[in-house]
């Protein structure tokens, strides 16, 4: 039996809607295979590249809260990272003990490259794209909420 979030509701545009952003998903993680494929780490490597890509540096503690695997495997992920030369460690402008991790000139490279498929993926959208830009990001945010009980 089909768990009650997989039924359909009495809203047929919801589901449509709900749908498309499951395409839109899996599409994406297609996306970030071929390009983690491309530079020859895996897809949690290529998380914390886009990441680091959108938002700019950060601390790896931060990383891996938001990556949800621990600072010992994020440390480790870093390590990889660098010798791919892709990411680096820098020392906190005030915290001796910490460091913040950053791209690379070859990472933003490499992330800069996928401007092509995203810049596709635009291509006919039929509504303006400030309107796209604010749907986007309200979705990533309620995604990015807490996970329902």
């Amino acid at each position: 039996m089909p768990r009650r979030a997989d039924r359909p509701t009495d809203h047929p545009p919801l589901d449509e809607a709900m749908s498309a952003l499951r395409e839109l998903l899996i599409a994406g993680e297609a996306a970030r295979r071929r390009f983690a494929e491309n530079l020859g780490i895996g897809m949690t490597e290529s998380w914390v590249l886009s990441h680091l890509y959108s938002h700019g540096e950060a601390g790896q503690a931060e990383l891996a809260r938001t990556a949800h695997i621990t600072t010992s495997s994020m440390t480790t992920l870093i390590d990889r990272l660098e010798r791919a030369d892709l990411a680096e460690r820098v020392a906190h402008p005030t915290d001796r003990r910490r460091s913040i991790v950053r791209l690379t000139p070859r990472g933003r490279a490499g992330v800069a490259a996928t401007r092509q498929v995203t810049r596709r993926a635009f291509k006919d959208v039929p509504i303006d794209l400030e309107t796209t830009a604010r749907v986007l990001r309200q979705i990533a945010a309620n995604l990015s909420g807490p996970s329902p009980k």
